[in-house]
């Protein structure tokens, strides 16, 4: 364990010497998340993917450059609220993890463009979800979800919606394949 916590903080100090705006610590097997991460405010993509995370602390919320941001493949149950702080972001990547919920403050990523939640626990998505009016690709594959959120109609831009190993109802998907149909893709099946 000595020997992940040393090596994050060589990546740390690395990213730093290199104007500290992308930091990866994916594949290092990490439970906890260094605290250093959270002073490096200049950051601009932060790749957690591959380990085992089960908890963001509220100081994310001081990444307010951050556009990037992957936790592919944790161990995350929620989300805390400060993830709304992080305005900057362009692609959140959460897929396989534990999420049950989101909070509602994730409407409030207007800069959004790409969102993955495939392979978590979600039963629901909060209404907010449809404030992302710059959302073009949301991914809900292999969830919970037996409805969507009415406000959802509302992502104008949405190119990409991947609902396939839900249990919504086929009438549900036959509605968005009209809603988005032309450019945009519905993955259902």
């Amino acid at each position: 364990m000595e020997q992940i916590i040393v090596e994050a903080q060589t990546r740390i100090e690395e990213a730093r010497k290199k104007g500290g705006k992308r930091l990866s610590l994916s594949n290092m097997r990490l439970s906890a998340l260094p605290p250093e991460i959270w002073e490096m405010t200049d950051l601009e993509e932060l790749y957690l993917s591959r380990n085992r995370v089960d908890a963001l602390p509220p100081e994310i919320g001081n990444l307010r450059r951050l556009q990037v941001l992957n936790l592919y493949h944790n161990k995350l149950v929620s989300l805390p609220p400060e993830i709304g702080r992080l305005a900057e972001l362009d692609w959140l990547t959460l897929a396989d993890n534990r999420l049950e919920s989101l909070p509602p403050e994730i409407g409030t990523l207007k800069k959004l463009r790409g969102l993955l939640l495939g392979r978590n626990r979600l039963e629901s998505l909060p209404p907010e979800i449809g404030d992302l009016a710059a959302l073009e690709g949301l991914g809900l594959e292999h969830n919970r979800l037996a409805e969507l959120p009415g406000k959802l109609d509302r992502l104008k831009k949405l190119r990409i919606l991947s609902l396939a190993g839900n249990p919504l109802p086929p009438e549900l998907i036959a509605a968005w394949q009209a809603k988005i149909s032309g450019a945009p893709s519905l993955l259902a099946r």
